[in-house]
């Protein structure tokens, strides 16, 4: 009896080291839900997105009709595999209104030139709120929110495959390495067939026609090894997302603490080239001053843009580090304080400089991000100006839900016709300029 208790102890121990290796007593009916739902979604994967047409032109429409429909499918499972383990607070339910909205945009709208903006921002969208809301971590806790979801890009489409197979099985008893070779000899007949088939259709016309009858083709097969494929990787995420909510990778357990007076050199030194900078931008771009070189307002505001972007990023970073891991004091609030300073100047910089930018040569797609994503980084100084004061306000979470919505509001505003108003709009001013500079140099040469 105490040995049969040894085994059973030692079986759990090892369950709980490797989430991955469970008995088969372990596997639950919602799990067997979960392997239907995967296969369903994967068959509608391949009969909807994996039959168009691409040389059609409604190729891109189709495309993207598909993937928000799978998307919303995939999140539909989700919440509905979860929902009462799920956390109900504001940042979910903003999280999870933003999926559902940017789903139905690309259902309803997709296919045109911000597919692809709104493609990456929902794919975005979702994983975050499925890391978020099946956790329980603190939405203070940045890093482990950033770990999760590069894990859920990378890791959880394959770390829940062996469970798949156990519970195809589970109620059998199959030897596991006796499973393995089957398998293993599954995939390589199925690998052969499809390298020999399209050979022998080649050689006979009859036995080609024969299996075009039957469906039995090449094609056919590998839509079938790719439904099966695909149906392993979305019950492995899934899986993942029901049985391993927490993150296993203990990074910044402990924070990590920076001497305050190295950084606070390092700061100073900082804000003192960024002053310099507002010196250069106060005289010559916001009191036109007149510039040197021989250049336009329109090229000095072109050259440099991408690259203030970039600085104001990087000041957002580092200023998340310094106040999470160096000790604050008056003096290093007040750096803080500055360095949000210089990112402002540097985000109304860039809007000056966009502004001239389109006076000149008008608005284009990449433009109207440009300018969605200054204002973006304005909204995130303030956030971190709140931040710095008040330090319960989760100021990423907050920014993550603030950027979704802000480019949900920017989707559903039809950015294609914005484009084209301003656009006309410009033209039409610029021909009253030139004409009623046209009519005062005759008036004035009629004198």
């Amino acid at each position: 009896m105490s040995q049969e208790t040894g085994e059973q102890a030692s079986a759990v121990a090892q369950t709980k080291s490797d989430p991955i290796r469970l008995t088969k007593d372990h596997y639950s009916a919602k799990e067997r839900w979960l392997l239907l739902v995967a296969v369903a979604l994967a068959v509608l994967l391949d009969r909807t997105l994996f039959h168009v047409d691409t040389e059609s032109g409604e190729a891109g429409m189709l495309i993207a009709r598909y993937l928000g429909g799978a998307a919303l499918a995939l999140l539909g499972a989700y919440v509905a595999l979860n929902w009462k383990n799920l956390r109900w607070d504001g940042i979910a339910w903003a999280l999870l209104g933003s999926t559902a909205a940017l789903c139905a945009w690309m259902i309803l709208f997709g296919g045109g030139g911000w597919t692809m903006f709104s493609l990456i921002a929902l794919l975005a969208s979702e994983m975050l709120y499925m890391q978020y809301a099946r956790s329980s971590l603190s939405p203070k806790r940045a890093a482990h929110f950033f770990l999760q979801t590069v894990r859920g890009y990378f890791v959880q489409p394959f770390r829940g495959i062996p469970h798949c197979f156990g519970a195809m099985f589970s109620g059998n008893r199959i030897d596991r390495k006796i499973l393995l070779r089957v398998l293993a000899g599954v995939a390589l007949a199925a690998l052969l067939v499809c390298a020999a088939m399209p050979l022998l259709m080649s050689a006979d016309s009859v036995f080609s026609h024969m299996l075009i009858g039957t469906r039995l083709d090449g094609g056919t097969v590998g839509h079938a090894i790719g439904t099966a494929i695909l149906a392993l990787l979305i019950y492995s995420f899934l899986w993942c997302m029901m049985e391993l909510p927490e993150s296993t990778l203990h990074i910044f357990e402990e924070k990590p603490v920076f001497d305050p007076l190295v950084c606070g050199i390092g700061l100073g030194a900082l804000l003192l080239v960024y002053g310099l900078f507002a010196g250069v931008q106060f005289v010559y771009l916001f009191a036109h001053a007149g510039l040197p070189l021989q250049l336009t307002y329109a090229e000095y505001a072109r050259q440099g843009f991408a690259e203030m972007m970039c600085v104001t990023a990087l000041n957002l970073a580092l200023f998340g580090l310094f106040l999470e891991c160096v000790p604050r004091g008056k003096v290093f609030v007040g750096l803080l304080m500055g360095l949000l300073a210089a990112s402002a100047l540097m985000v109304a910089s860039g809007i000056v400089r966009l502004n001239l930018y389109l006076s000149a040569y008008g608005m284009t797609e990449p433009r109207l991000l440009a300018y969605w994503g200054l204002l973006l980084c304005g909204m995130a100084i303030g956030v971190c100006a709140v931040r710095l004061v008040k330090e319960r306000v989760p100021a990423v979470a907050v920014l993550m839900v603030a950027g979704l919505v802000w480019y949900c509001v920017l989707a559903y505003a039809n950015p294609e016709r914005i484009i084209e108003t301003y656009n006309q709009t410009h033209v039409t001013l610029h021909q009253q300029i030139v004409e009623e500079e046209t009519r005062v140099e005759g008036v004035i040469g009629g004198r």
